[in-house]
């Protein structure tokens, strides 16, 4: 199920920022799900996916590290934009990597979800690359 999950936060992600003049491709690397062309520029975007909130602290939660057997953290050696796709609420969150890089999971409340203004978040996350 979490294969199918992560899939899904991939197309989802990758509808996202495709509505928003963005050409993307699928790629599925270590690190790294998204090959995205904006504005001219090569963005490297890795998807982190969860199906629902967790209940009792009212927030979604996603493991912002990645590998299998030994985790690490996500650098700019992975990855220049972190997408936290929430499937229950059709939602994503676009984060620069230096945002999410010292933490292994990171949450999003139920209040600030609610807020969460996708383009606005994707555009700032690709402002931050340039500086």
């Amino acid at each position: 199920m979490s294969v199918k999950i992560g899939r899904i936060g991939d197309l989802f992600a990758a509808a996202i920022i495709e509505s928003l003049g963005a050409s993307v491709a699928i790629v599925n690397q270590p690190g790294c799900d998204l090959i995205v062309n904006y504005k001219n520029k090569w963005i490297r975007v890795e998807v982190k996916a969860t199906q629902n909130m967790q209940k009792h602290r009212r927030c979604f939660t996603w493991k912002t590290s990645t590998g299998n057997d030994t985790k690490y953290h996500l650098t700019k050696d992975n990855c220049d934009i972190v997408a936290l796709v929430a499937l229950a609420w059709r939602k994503a969150a676009f984060y620069h990597v230096d945002d999410v890089s010292k933490k292994t999971t990171t949450h999003i409340y139920e209040r600030r979800m609610m807020e969460i203004d996708e383009e606005q978040m994707w555009i700032k996350a690709c402002e931050k690359l340039t500086t």
